[in-house]
């Protein structure tokens, strides 16, 4: 398999903060693959996912999708033209939007709109719904939403920043196992942000530990978990 993703030295720091929320981190993903990216509250992941959907601008450091550098010194493609979809932890739903106006947002100028989006309403098993309003549906329907908006423009790689962190255990399992089986229709590659280790496990095939805005260890999720020789990845472990 191809690499999707490269990123190598990349530096991030906010102007009111000493120390760097991404510093000097190089990472490689195959296309198919699914990682999570697993970190304490601060450790830098969100700032991660929003700089390879081109949501914040590098200081130092390249990214490269598909062999092609959307971020560097001297370029920085857009973010609707790196072919990169988000699910964001809130699900940023537009309110005044139908559950269809928001899954077409982003493919407003797709020849075949209306057929996609009733893709997309039967892939996440909304059939029915599409004239509802966000506030009308229940938290697990409008992550569906959300998801499929993400999905509608058929992205490269899809990242979910930490989709499951305001559930309860119960509801937080069944919507995984929904989140992901939908997923795995589509064949996308995945980032999972994630300060949960139990849905990590549960989910990926390869694993990044995060710390400081540093990566620690980058491997495959029973290397990360059962073979680490890191004290700090092996502490997140064993609680």
């Amino acid at each position: 398999m191809t690499d999707i993703l490269s990123i190598k030295s990349l530096t991030k720091t906010y102007s009111n903060t000493e120390l760097p929320a991404i510093s000097n981190f190089n990472l490689e993903l195959k296309k198919g693959s699914i990682l999570a990216i697993v970190g304490e509250s601060g450790s830098g992941k969100t700032t991660l996912s929003r700089l390879i959907a081109g949501l914040e601008t590098p200081d130092e450091g390249t990214i490269t999708l598909n062999d092609k550098v959307v971020a560097s010194n001297d370029t920085f493609i857009e973010p609707d033209k790196r072919q990169v979809g988000m699910v964001f932890q809130d699900y940023a739903l537009f309110p005044h939007l139908t559950v269809k106006k928001n899954i077409g947002y982003g493919i407003s100028k797709l020849k075949n709109r209306e057929q996609r989006i009733l893709e997309l309403l039967k892939l996440v098993e909304l059939e029915g719904l599409g004239g509802r309003y966000p506030h009308q549906l229940s938290g697990g329907q409008q992550q569906r939403v959300a998801l499929a908006r993400a999905l509608a423009p058929k992205p490269e790689l899809l990242i979910l920043d930490e989709p499951f962190c305001n559930l309860d255990a119960n509801l937080r399992t069944q919507l995984r196992q929904d989140v992901f089986g939908i997923i795995s229709k589509t064949q996308a590659t995945v980032i999972f942000i994630t300060h949960d280790t139990e849905d990590a496990v549960a989910v990926s095939d390869q694993m990044a530990v995060i710390k400081n805005g540093k990566l620690f260890q980058h491997d495959t999720t029973k290397t990360v978990t059962a073979n680490s020789n890191n004290t700090y990845v092996l502490s997140l472990f064993r609680k």
